[in-house]
């Protein structure tokens, strides 16, 4: 399988190594599944769009083994592994790196093939798959922190970073190269991202890992840090 979180880091200095050629199957993969990742979301949670699992197969789907062999009383949207069962980052991720590559080429074909058609539908799967307050914004849960938190996790800085991140810059793009109803979903999508997770240590405030999340680790990575990178 493909573990998002191992295969991205390689691709991320091909652009200023100017290998663009070599970023094309990376994005062609995901491109390639997408159509049976809007059907796992229809299927699954009954929303929209796509989300890709963590450790995807060639084929888009979750590893056999990460969503469990045995199916014996569970809905096809249990998911096995508590390592990666409610981790969305990976399609946030994706974007950022898409427009990263849209940004150093200004291949316009690039941009209305691929990364707009993968923008909505990531988009489409946070919009259409979560709550929202009252104040309109997403309330993204159930989530987790990458490997680290997994229960009592809302609104996790990964996810949200991400968000907030790719709908600032879809938003900032060239209106004459975007459909007016593609601009006013994003316009929308940005308008309901959650809010930055920020917490207070020693009378300080500081990036948090989530807005809301139980202590207990299960691993010891530093969520809180992708409201820096990417």
């Amino acid at each position: 399988c493909h573990w998002y979180q191992n295969l991205r880091h390689m691709y991320h200095p091909m652009m200023a190594q100017g290998d663009f050629e070599m970023m094309k199957p990376f994005f062609g993969l995901y491109e390639s599944v997408r159509p049976i990742a809007e059907t796992r979301t229809a299927i699954y949670h009954g929303a929209k769009g796509a989300y890709f699992p963590e450790t995807m197969t060639i084929t888009g789907l979750y590893s056999g083994g990460d969503y469990g062999w045995n199916r014996e009383g569970k809905q096809p949207k249990d998911v096995d592994c508590g390592y990666w069962k409610y981790a969305w980052n990976q399609g946030p991720e994706l974007l950022n790196l898409m427009l990263e590559y849209w940004e150093y080429t200004g291949d316009e074909k690039f941009l209305k093939n691929e990364l707009l058609p993968m923008a909505k539908s990531v988009l489409e799967y946070f919009d259409t798959r979560f709550a929202k307050d009252e104040k309109g914004k997403i309330l993204l849960n159930p989530t987790q922190v990458v490997e680290t938190y997994w229960s009592g996790v809302t609104n996790d800085m990964p996810s949200t970073a991400g968000l907030i991140s790719v709908t600032n810059r879809l938003v900032s793009l060239p209106s004459a190269l975007v459909p007016s109803g593609l601009q006013a979903f994003f316009k929308r999508v940005q308008a309901s991202c959650p809010d930055l997770p920020l917490e207070e240590r020693n009378g300080k405030k500081q990036l948090a890992p989530a807005q809301l999340y139980d202590k207990g680790t299960s691993n010891c990575e530093n969520g809180e840090l992708y409201g820096i990178w990417p």
